[in-house]
């Protein structure tokens, strides 16, 4: 019985989390929706000027815009169980197939074969 109300109070609480990162990924969203449409605005001004000096055979008065970089999404908060610090399937042993670099095409890492 008190495990369960400690699993429905852990629900609550994850539940009121991810509301809250909804609330600030739909804000996220809008915020570089507007940066973009500032961007295809300025685009279209740009290719309406370029048009317009081809017509006239000039150049551009001013560089293409750039759209720059966007907000990143936040990371989307996980449960509470792969955080108690151990490291998920694994034992702590080094298999053979972790200690091979990789390179099975029998040369070394500067490219020099490996039989030298």
């Amino acid at each position: 019985k008190m495990a369960q109300e400690d699993c429905c109070k852990q629900k609550e609480e994850q539940s009121a989390i991810l509301t809250e990162w909804r609330k600030a990924e739909k804000e996220q969203k809008k915020r570089n929706a507007m940066c973009r449409q500032a961007y295809y605005d300025a685009m279209q001004l740009w290719k309406d000027g370029s048009n317009l000096a081809k017509e006239q055979r000039r150049r551009v008065a001013w560089g293409k815009p750039k759209l720059g970089k966007l907000e990143p999404q936040a990371p989307k908060p996980g449960t509470e169980q792969g955080k108690s610090g151990e490291v998920e399937g694994g034992n702590g042993e080094v298999t053979e197939d972790e200690q091979s670099d990789g390179n099975d095409d029998g040369m070394g890492t500067y490219g020099e074969s490996g039989e030298e």
